[in-house]
């Protein structure tokens, strides 16, 4: 029920989406050093080109999605919330398009040994995406798609009966880490709702809902600490008053609003920043 309540709410899309950006540099570490021993394990055995090739491919993609994590970190109110989850989507379908590749083209899977060793790495990359995309199903499902696709059309297109079945583990496996996702997806998301409820009745009993400043209670309280610190320390504390004229008819004049991701939201129903 809680989750309900939170469909189409900002302040729980911008929580999710601050989740998903933040494991997102774990996700590319993993990836690139993975990639990275995949071409050197197969470097004495297999032409170079290809090798090499496939590497920068996944070093400017890395490198693209990088770049919008760290924009994303600096400065996460330029764009709105959905014009982030769609390009970090963009970025996790394209790291997903490099490891179909992988498995796809670059790397052989002449023996059933090779293509468990390949079938290993693709699995474990899905795991360890289904626990940085959770917050976002879709994102799990754009990686695991075109990573395992290409893989599994290769092993279906071999002769061989063992690939055959390999391949249709391979399936059960991504279909059963989509069902997974989804499930945990429904508990986060209803923790996550909770907490974001949480914040903002702390947010109301704490704030004026006309300016959006601490209240009375709240600013006594902060002063009482400041004094309480520089006793323990033995400095001191200053409070300086601001005599404002007519300030009366800048509250009477509208209701207080503010900017969440670049979007003007009233006070009282959207624009409590997670975690003030």
């Amino acid at each position: 029920m809680a989750a309900e309540k939170q469909q189409g709410n900002p302040w729980h899309e911008a929580e999710q989406t601050r989740l998903l950006f933040k494991a997102g540099p774990s996700s590319i570490g993993v990836s690139m050093t993975i990639a990275l021993l995949l071409v050197i394990m197969h470097w004495p055995f297999l032409p170079h080109e290809p090798l090499l090739l496939w590497l920068i491919f996944g070093i400017l993609v890395s490198a693209v999605r990088g770049a919008l994590l760290l924009t994303f970190r600096l400065a996460p109110e330029l764009r709105p919330t959905g014009w982030w989850r769609r390009w970090f989507l963009i970025g996790v379908i394209l790291s997903g398009v490099v490891w179909g590749i992988a498995g796809g083209v670059v790397f052989p899977q002449q023996t059933v040994s090779h293509a468990a060793f390949m079938a290993f790495c693709l699995a474990g990359l899905c795991v360890g995406a289904l626990a940085v995309y959770t917050m976002v199903p879709a994102a799990f499902i754009a990686f695991a798609v075109p990573t395992a696709a290409p893989f599994i059309a290769r092993l279906v297109s071999h002769p061989e009966t063992e690939f055959h079945a390999m391949a249709a583990m391979t399936t059960i496996f991504v279909l059963a880490l989509c069902f997974i996702s989804r499930r945990l997806y429904h508990s986060l998301n209803d923790l996550l709702a909770l907490r974001t409820e949480n914040e903002l009745l702390h947010h109301r009993a704490n704030h004026d809902s006309l300016v959006n400043l601490l209240n009375h209670g709240a600013f006594r309280r902060h002063l009482d600490n400041a004094v309480e610190v520089a006793r323990a320390d033995g400095t001191g504390c200053g409070l300086v008053f601001v005599d404002l004229d007519a300030f009366k008819r800048v509250n009477d004049s509208a209701p207080a609003t503010c900017c969440l991701n670049g979007e003007p939201r009233n006070l009282e129903r959207q624009c409590l920043p997670i975690g003030v």
